[in-house]
């Protein structure tokens, strides 16, 4: 979106045009599509190295089984250091094109919630890869081997299996900014929270003992007490949002339940 006028014309007073919109658009999208291809190079250069540190904290030496496997996994590895890379390029272009048409309030939310969110999912993903995906790891090596089977790791499966703990963990840690923004718009209250507490607390815990790499309740209990304590924080999150509503001059109401 182009930024208003700085004359005194009418130029500032009006919406830009489409046109002007697309243009824009087709602009930050460019400017994206270079910084992915600058990120997903820079990233092939770093990801020998990615790889092989990786590969070294696995429970044992990797396997591969076809010439590609490895191949093919440090090329989807260099796409996704890549894209991360990219990403505050990505961000900064995505930002700057919606920025214009929100409002002051829309704007102090997104400029909070923002980078809250980044760090809730860094954490979200450290965890998974330093303490549940190592936890299941050493789980399924021993399990392994108590049953008299050799056991091959190869890369594609480990990399996957990475993936595949540490990015739903870290979606999992947005649940207080989530809470935060549906609190603020009205939609969910520390009250309703609060009830539905112990169906939350169930829910974790039996996700937990899916999830957790074996019938250990101390896996189980790894997994699950992160996650009770972020619906808890969210929690007083929400009650701290129905406060202030209702210490405001326009708000009305009774004082919001205790955690």
């Amino acid at each position: 979106m182009a930024a208003p006028g700085q004359n005194g014309g009418g130029r500032a007073d009006r919406p830009a045009p489409l046109v002007e919109h697309l243009e824009e658009l087709r602009r930050r999208i460019i400017w994206s599509l270079i910084a992915t291809a600058v990120g997903i190079a820079v990233g092939w250069v770093f990801v020998g190295r990615l790889y092989q540190w990786l590969a070294a904290q696995a429970p044992q030496e990797l396997t591969a089984l076809s010439p590609t496997e490895v191949f093919m996994v440090q090329f989807h590895m260099g796409v996704i250091a890549g894209l991360v890379l990219a990403s505050p390029v990505i961000l900064y272009h995505i930002i700057a094109f919606i920025l214009p048409a929100l409002t002051p309030q829309e704007k102090r939310y997104l400029f909070t919630l923002l980078p809250a969110g980044i760090l809730l999912f860094v954490l979200g993903v450290l965890f998974g890869y330093f303490v549940v995906l190592r936890a299941s790891l050493r789980f399924f090596v021993e399990f392994t081997a108590a049953s008299n089977t050799q056991m091959f790791l190869t890369p594609r499966t480990y990399f996957s299996l990475i993936l595949r703990i540490t990015v739903p963990l870290g979606i999992a840690f947005e649940l207080p900014v989530a809470v935060y923004l549906l609190a603020q718009l009205g939609i969910l209250s520390g009250t309703l929270l609060i009830r539905l507490r112990k169906f939350a607390i169930v829910g974790v815990l039996i996700l937990a003992a899916f999830l957790s790499p074996g019938p250990s309740v101390i896996d189980q209990l790894t997994m699950a007490v992160p996650l009770l304590l972020l619906y808890q924080l969210s929690v007083w999150i929400a009650l701290g949002v129905e406060r202030r509503r209702l210490r405001s001059p326009a708000a009305g109401g009774s004082p919001a339940a205790r955690p």
